[in-house]
């Protein structure tokens, strides 16, 4: 962040602060400081749940009218001066080393910030990106990644990827700018587009399920300064986005003024602190605010849990492979299946988790590794998997109306499973590295 954005308090002002704020707090700046930001005309108020309105907003009346308004500072504007060239910059850690490199993108409401947000989903998400299937899935490192992050004032596109054994961080870094280079040249199927918006609709959906997302969805809105039409309108903004804005977002913004983070293997040279003398105090352990003890005697209405019932909420049903139980979804149309094989297990099979893995990194039937993946995400179905000593479990989600194809993708993974030849062996190079990568 320093690096980036030199003058602008997102690389000036560490959420901390500096080590001299550190060792010289104000109380004074602080109390300054709350009294001039936290005023209700600053504020939000988020709620969701099962609740009537009317009553909901007389609560709030009762308990929040009687705040002043009051006038806040003016919001400020800073020089955003882009990198010149390749700018490099290292620091030392203890840990595995690691290549980031960074460009300056778009902020919040920007005209391309969709094209962005699609960009990134197309060089990562996690199953068909770009990255994911030239560096992850070929393990051409250790592991890498790419994301956005739009902020009120400015944007950023980062790529990091962490060097396998005998690797340089030089060598890494090169690999993930021929990723870029693909983006720009428009090096990658339509299809992760559609695929894109399935996983949004379908995660989307999810978090809804909850109270605390819908809250969160709100007082983002809130934060982002955006109009709440605008914000719900986020999932068919995107389905609008087209490849040739992808691909004009990346040649926009991905170009040779960047910044490069070395994180190199070595001891930091950290900066220390004295630890100041504390005043102890003496606690009462008895002792009880007027405030605690009316929280206390509040009564608690015990919780009546409701227990699923066969027949009414669920089924069960014998099948050839096994015992299936079966429920609908009562809040919208994602599917989750799980399989639980409880005979087997590492105790008896040592080798399943490294079976799995490469499962992972498989295609199926006919279907290359890559185009499984690019496939099965455009269905926007997740597949992930977990074993133990007892047993191995197998899940999938999706959204519904992609089930039996999802589903008959997978059993052609595990049935016929499509390895790529040299797999085995760099996952091998790639599990060993790490380990001594952890040792260190």
């Amino acid at each position: 962040a320093r690096a980036m954005f030199k003058k602008h308090p997102y690389g000036t002002q560490p959420t901390l602060g500096t080590i001299e704020h550190l060792k010289n707090p104000s109380l004074k700046r602080i109390g300054e400081y709350y009294r001039a930001h936290y005023v209700p005309n600053n504020m939000c108020v988020a709620v969701a749940g099962d609740f009537e309105r009317k009553p909901m907003l007389g609560f709030l009346e009762r308990r929040l009218g009687g705040w002043k308004p009051a006038p806040f500072p003016e919001i400020k504007r800073w020089p955003l001066p882009p990198p010149g060239g390749a700018e490099r910059a290292e620091i030392r850690y203890e840990a595995e080393e690691k290549v980031a490199v960074g460009w300056m993108a778009v902020p919040n409401k920007h005209p391309e910030l969709d094209a962005v947000t699609m960009m990134s989903m197309v060089m990562d998400n996690g199953t068909a990106g770009i990255i994911n299937v030239e560096l992850n899935q070929k393990q051409k490192v250790k592991s890498a990644q790419a994301f956005a992050q739009s902020l009120n004032d400015a944007g950023g596109f980062y790529v990091i990827a962490s060097p396998k054994t005998g690797q340089t961080l030089e060598q890494a870094e090169a690999l993930l700018l021929e990723c870029v280079d693909k983006l720009k040249a428009g090096d990658f199927p339509e299809e992760l587009l559609a695929g894109a918006i399935a996983n949004f609709e379908k995660s989307r959906k999810r978090q809804l399920e909850y109270n605390e997302a819908r809250v969160n969805q709100m007082a983002m809105s809130f934060v982002n300064r955006e109009e709440w039409e605008y914000s719900a309108a986020w999932l068919e903004r995107l389905r609008k986005v087209k490849k040739e804005d992808v691909v004009r977002a990346a040649r926009r913004y991905l170009g040779p003024d960047r910044v490069v983070v070395y994180r190199r293997q070595g001891k930091p040279d950290l900066p220390k602190i004295t630890k100041p003398a504390f005043t102890k105090i003496a606690m009462d352990a008895e002792r009880q605010s007027d405030f605690f003890r009316r929280i206390a005697s509040l009564p608690a209405v015990p919780i009546e849990p409701r227990w699923v019932k066969e027949g009414a909420d669920y089924t069960v049903s014998d099948r050839p492979f096994g015992r299936l139980y079966a429920g609908p979804n009562p809040m919208n149309d994602v599917f989750h299946l799980g399989i639980g094989f409880t005979d087997v297990g590492t105790r008896d099979e040592k080798e399943l988790e490294a079976v799995m893995r490469l499962l992972d990194l498989s295609g199926a039937g006919e279907m290359t590794p890559r185009r499984f993946k690019e496939r099965l995400f455009a269905l926007g179905t997740s597949l992930y998997w977990g074993t133990n000593e007892r047993w191995v479990f197998v899940g999938m989600d999706g959204l519904e109306k992609n089930l039996e194809e999802s589903l008959r993708l997978v059993m052609d993974l595990f049935s016929r499973p499509n390895v790529e030849p040299g797999t085995l062996e760099k996952m091998a190079d790639v599990a060993l590295g790490a380990h001594q990568d952890n040792k260190k």
